[in-house]
């Protein structure tokens, strides 16, 4: 290492010193890494989803080409995140954490609006980008269902004929398994993958989404279906977004905080606590 090496968060501090714009930058540096985190998995995870909905030689493979683009999508975002803020990236995450993981509860409205606001910032990003492509797939029509609505390609949509208790089930269930997998990612007394955090993070959350998203349209991140969902009723769609397949707005919000808190609970009941305890003991026997 060169003998004139500075950390970079040592040069942040230094530079904090002499400028306001640095001093604020350093003061909210983890709300705007988990903004800027969060940016990037919406852009590639979405961004996925609009390939393979606007694609025409994509859809034969579309909901597995929308499954994929969420795992790069963590990884990249939780690269830029994860050495500042810690890259929760999932306001479930982030409640879990300070439940179960100490994390402060008065980062936690922070860390939640930051997370929202990146996701709306990349749902007004992919729809400039695919703009030509969306008003030649539907006609200028923005419709929530039908043939070519797509409502869905921004936020979830459960089948029609899929109750909002299923799909409550399902976002709790696949965002407590993400939970597990966070937790034993980031458990020093279990096994965690040290330097591959981001890829098995990635993978956990790809695989969700592929085995446990179908039915009720595979959110598993409240910021990930409110931003996006905010964004298309300042497009246009209208207060349908809301209302729509029975007020199903409000599951994919609140069934991740509670599959995160339960699954939160049942890893450090199980794993932790007992890990703890048979370590004890075999102290004890020593």
């Amino acid at each position: 290492m060169p003998i004139d090496y500075v950390p970079l968060h040592d040069l942040s501090r230094v530079l904090a010193r002499h400028s306001w714009l640095y001093r604020l930058r350093y003061r909210y540096r983890e709300y705007l890494a988990e903004f800027v985190g969060m940016y990037i998995q919406t852009i590639i995870g979405l961004g996925a989803i609009f390939t393979a909905k606007l694609n025409p030689d994509a859809l034969h493979q579309s909901f597995f080409l929308s499954s994929f683009g969420w795992i790069p999508g963590l990884m990249m975002g939780l690269f830029v995140a994860q050495g500042v803020s810690g890259g929760h990236l999932n306001p479930a995450l982030t409640v879990a954490f300070a439940f179960w993981r100490h994390f402060p509860w008065r980062k936690v409205p922070g860390y939640i609006f930051s997370q929202t606001l990146g996701s709306f910032a990349a749902a007004a990003t992919l729809n400039l980008l695919y703009l030509q492509s969306l008003n030649a797939y539907e006609h200028h029509q923005l419709t929530i269902y039908g043939p070519t609505a797509t409502a869905s390609l921004y936020t979830s949509v459960p089948l029609k004929e899929i109750n909002n208790a299923t799909a409550f089930l399902s976002e709790a269930l696949g965002t407590g398994m993400i939970a597990m997998g966070a937790f034993a990612a980031t458990d020093g007394y279990n096994m965690p993958p040290k330097n591959w955090t981001p890829l098995a993070l990635g993978i956990i959350v790809g695989t969700m989404v592929l085995c446990l998203g179908f039915q009720g349209g595979g959110g598993l991140n409240p910021a990930i279906d409110l931003g996006p969902r905010l964004y298309t009723l300042a497009a246009g769609y209208g207060p349908g977004m809301f209302t729509l397949h029975d007020h199903y707005a409000w599951v994919p919000y609140v069934a991740p905080f509670c599959g995160t808190v339960l699954c939160g609970l049942i890893y450090n009941v199980v794993i932790v606590y007992l890990t703890i305890l048979v370590r004890g003991l075999d102290w004890l026997d020593k």
